[in-house]
């Protein structure tokens, strides 16, 4: 081990390794044993690179410790160091990386430094105490310590109520010990915006420092009496006079080279040399959390502290924690937000703060007492974000109310551009609006999109309603979103796009689609038909509930007002909507459609109509679909896109099941496969159709094999509903080659699903036949009669595959039964409910009491 001198000194710090002491600025540091032990470690090898595991051996001899021990240590060096002096070696180690001087070499403090008589005496620190300590901010802490060192004026900007103060005020308490002079904070609300200038702001910087600077000029003057300071300063709110703030702090980093500055803000200074952090909202859970996950989220922790504090017996638990991640998720994470609403909750209790969130700027209006004016209320806060603004800036927050979710610039000039606030002028403000933090900037798409925050949204729908533009704005709104979805519709039937990346694309508008239809429903029907005719299709599977509210409120809307173009294409998404519903209904779509386009000039929706129409039919009347089969063959142009050829291709497979031509089916099916994967499609419809197939044809292990690759394709997509009817083929394969201990497995975790997804009668079938072949006759009696009432209930047949699943269950049942009782046990069955057929279908034994 190389010697180790009495004392070693780099930068403003001293490390005496024998007395276990880190001096900073001649005053001993608070530092634990371990961490004086790692620095010692690491300065005794400058330069080097010490790896984790003799820096733990080093530490923590004899003892077993994981890792993580290691990093808590150095953040709480660097804490103290700053982040420069420990280098991080990814997945190896640190590295000290200051020039050391032995003590006894280096130059004394009394020999380097200016004379006692002349050095500036450490100012009286004004800092206020905080009443609470900083919660989720750690990591901002330890990335503004470290930023602090290499920039001499740091601006923290984010939204009113995000916490900046609170942090910028953490960061002063952290530093004041590394600075001669000590640390001054300066609050800037009082000053007033106009005339700041040229006194106001000099006047307010030198009191809060105990200076009288002399001078005509006032900056000159101050910058004169700080040059010999070494001293952080922090600016608090600067927002409403940035410019100015700007102005002086250049003058003073000029004068004074020791000094360093920061500054809390909405808005950037736009100073030379600034370097900016912006501040994001605390976190909460994304998805389904219990307690013990959720805590950990800074969001959630900042909620439960502040509740426990004005209410002991609060407590964050399994039953109420996903009430708490809604509530502070509806609250965009906001600090000042949560803490008030943590403020109500003794008051409320959880269920009736949450549900009073829709009126929070009258609900959340305790704040801390001691707290500035803006911070006593959320209102409070957002109107002095407000008056900020200039008239066209609070025009557009305005009009941006009428978003729901995030939107493109294009969709949004359209909106808020009116009269004198033209498109150039609405980009203009949505700069200062993302700037100052009412808007959340998106880039993480091809073109950015905008999104105004939840909070502020609630406050900018009453400054719409009081500047009377709700309906106007909301009109607009409506015709934007019609027109794009009008032309993505377009741009999809194209071949231009895609499907996958066409649905994709449609995905982020659809929240803004549907603000818009609840909107137009009752003030401009066709505009409402419109964007429902484009947005079904949009509208992933899985929302199926959803697709059928919206198709329902449509249905009304579809008068002969309505232009007939715009009737057609509504008519073909209910037609698809409904085909494996109500088949009845879904043919009258169809043939009503047809009958429309028969007096339009539009060869590719008529095909496409007859096309569906000939698939609806063919359970039915073979005869009449074979004969729109021949039409749409007629109508077909080979040299169309995939996406257009997908229909007819869609209909020659489905008719050639339903017409019993297994080896024509098979065909058609790798076609569907072949055009999907033209048309950039993700739904592997084709490869289902295979399966389907094989199963009819009674390959059992093909039928298999190509199941367990659609499942396994389809894993973790947005096609949940496709993926319901994959776990159904593989447990009909299953149960063809004889293994129902795979198809039970398997229909425990499909069952559920198809409640969901409107498969019950098919699955049904099955679960009648995994019953019949585990000896449990009774059950599977009883699940043939509700798999019969679904059919029935839906008006549709079962396709082949159910139909060879179905027979074989019978067959074993009434074998097992006998005629009369299975007749029985069917009838009874078709009574049974939902929340029953688990019972039934996946019992360990056959049911009884039904003889």
């Amino acid at each position: 081990m190389p010697h180790v001198a009495a004392a070693l000194r780099f930068a403003q710090f001293e490390l005496q390794p024998h007395e276990r002491r880190l001096l900073v600025a001649g005053e001993p540091a608070a530092l634990g044993a371990r961490a004086l032990e790692v620095l010692i470690a690491l300065a005794e090898r400058s330069g080097e690179l010490v790896t984790k595991n003799e820096l733990l051996e080093i530490v923590w001899p004899d003892v077993v410790v994981e890792e993580n021990n290691l990093a808590v240590q150095v953040n709480a060096l660097r804490k103290v160091l700053g982040g420069d002096i420990i280098a991080t070696v990814p997945g190896r180690g640190y590295r000290f990386t200051a020039r050391i001087e032995a003590a006894a070499d280096a130059p004394t403090r009394a020999a380097s430094a200016a004379p006692a008589a002349s050095a500036p005496e450490r100012l009286k620190s004004n800092l206020p105490e905080d009443l609470t300590h900083l919660i989720g901010r750690e990591a901002d802490l330890g990335e503004l310590t470290a930023l602090i060192d290499r920039h001499r004026l740091l601006t923290i900007v984010g939204a009113g109520g995000i916490g900046k103060s609170a942090l910028a005020r953490a960061l002063l308490r952290e530093r004041s010990q590394r600075h001669a002079q000590g640390v001054c904070w300066v609050e800037l609300a009082q000053i007033p915006a106009a005339g700041a200038l040229p006194h106001a702001l000099p006047g307010a910087i030198a009191a809060s420092l105990g200076l009288r600077p002399a001078g005509a000029d006032p900056i000159t003057a101050l910058a004169a009496a700080v040059a010999p300071l070494d001293v952080l300063i922090g600016l608090d709110n600067a927002e409403h006079i940035h410019a100015d703030v700007a102005r002086v702090a250049e003058a003073l980093l000029r004068a004074a080279p020791q000094l360093h500055l920061v500054v809390t803000s909405q808005t950037p200074l736009k100073a030379a040399a600034e370097q900016l952090y912006r501040l994001g909202s605390l976190t909460w859970p994304e998805g389904a959390a219990d307690a013990r996950v959720a805590k950990h989220h800074s969001a959630v922790a900042l909620f439960v502290e502040r509740a426990q504090a004005l209410d002991r017996r609060f407590a964050l638990t399994d039953d109420n924690v996903a009430q708490v991640v809604a509530l502070c998720r509806t609250l965009d994470g906001l600090p000042l937000a949560i803490e008030l609403a943590a403020a109500r909750l003794p008051l409320l209790g959880l269920a009736a703060l949450i549900a009073g969130l829709d009126q929070r700027l009258r609900l959340l209006t305790t704040g801390t007492q001691g707290a500035p004016a803006r911070q006593q209320t959320l209102r409070a806060a957002l109107e002095w974000s407000h008056q900020l603004l200039t008239a066209h800036e609070q025009a557009v927050l305005r009009r941006l109310a009428v978003f729901a979710g995030s939107a493109s610039l294009h969709v949004i000039q359209q909106v808020a551009a009116e009269g004198s606030l033209d498109e150039w002028t609405v980009l203009d403000a949505l700069g200062t609006l993302v700037d100052r933090s009412f808007v959340a900037l998106i880039d993480d798409r091809a073109a950015p999109r905008y999104r105004l925050l939840d909070t502020p949204r609630a406050f900018a729908l009453e400054q719409l309603a009081a500047a009377g533009e709700v309906d106007v704005v909301r009109t607009r709104h409506a015709a934007a979103l019609r027109a794009h979805f009008e032309r993505a519709y377009e741009d999809g039937w194209s071949g231009r796009v895609g499907v996958e990346a066409w649905s994709l694309d449609m995905e982020p508008d659809l929240d803004n689609a549907r603000e818009a239809f609840a909107w137009a429903r009752t003030n401009d029907p066709e505009c409402a038909v419109s964007i429902c005719a484009s947005v079904l299709s949009s509208l992933p599977l899985s929302l199926h509930g959803e697709r059928l509210a919206m198709w329902e409120a449509t249905d009304p809307l579809l008068t002969e007002a309505v232009r007939a173009p715009l009737r057609v294409r509504a008519l073909l998404e209910a037609a698809d909507l409904y085909a494996g519903l109500k088949a009845t209904r879904a043919r009258g779509y169809a043939r009503e459609a047809v009958e429309l386009l028969r007096g339009l000039d539009d060869r590719f929706m008529l095909y496409r109509a007859v096309a569906r129409f000939a698939h609806l039919l063919a359970p039915e009347d073979e005869a009449a679909a074979r004969a729109a089969l021949a039409e749409m063959r007629v109508l077909e142009l080979p040299a169309w896109p995939a996406r257009r050829l997908l229909c007819g291709a869609n209909a020659e497979q489905a008719c050639a099941s339903w017409f019993h031509e297994p080896e024509k089916a098979l065909d058609w099916s790798y076609r569907l496969m072949a055009l999907e994967n033209e048309a950039g499609s993700a739904s592997l419809r084709g490869l289902l159709c295979v399966v389907d197939v094989e199963l009819e044809l009674r390959h059992a292990a093909a039928a298999l094999k190509h199941g367990l690759e659609l499942v396994a394709r389809l894993q973790g997509t947005r096609f949940r509903r496709a993926l319901n009817v994959a776990h159904l083929n593989v447990m009909e394969a299953w149960l063809a080659n004889d293994n129902p201990a795979e198809a039970r497995a398997l229909a425990l975790k499909g069952w559920p699903e198809a409640i969901r997804h409107g498969w019950k009668g098919s699955w049904a079938d099955c679960l009648s036949l995994l019953a019949a072949l585990e000896t449990r006759p009774r059950a599977s009696a009883l699940l043939r009669g509700f798999a019969e009432a679904q059919y029935a209930g839906l008006e549709r047949k079962r396709e082949v595959a159910e139909g060879i699943t179905i027979e074989r269950a019978e067959r074993i049942t009434r074998e097992a039964l006998g005629d009369a009782q299975y007749e029985r046990l069917v009838m009874e069955g078709k009574v049974l409910r939902d929340p029953e057929i688990a019972g039934v279908a996946f019992a360990e034994a056959d049911v009884d009491g039904r003889n």
